[in-house]
């Protein structure tokens, strides 16, 4: 696989994360399975692309919109671009796996 970054590797490359079994802990939590991962986004703070194919106006973009609301007036107008940059972003996931 291309690296998709400076320093990138997949994730069948990293050490394995560590489990701690307890016996305060439930079953799940104490298993391998525990040491799983996952991934979550907010779709105000990935997407951007505010103007483009009919999206409306949300609650966010009037926060952040409005004087003093955020830091340094940062706007999720263009945010990570994810919109544009969707082929990126699966990839960057299917490195995870």
């Amino acid at each position: 696989m291309a690296k998709l970054w400076p320093g990138h590797r997949p994730l069948s490359q990293l050490p394995p994360f560590p489990v701690s079994p307890s016996p305060n802990l439930p079953p799940f939590f104490a298993s391998p399975m525990a040491s799983c991962g996952g991934c979550a986004t907010a779709s105000y703070q990935i997407e951007g692309a505010v103007n483009e194919d009919g999206r409306g106006q949300t609650n966010w973009d009037v926060f952040a919109h409005t004087p003093g609301k955020t830091f340094q007036g940062d706007t999720g107008d263009v945010a990570d671009d994810s919109y544009h940059l969707y082929k990126v972003d699966v990839q960057l996931l299917k490195s995870l796996a």
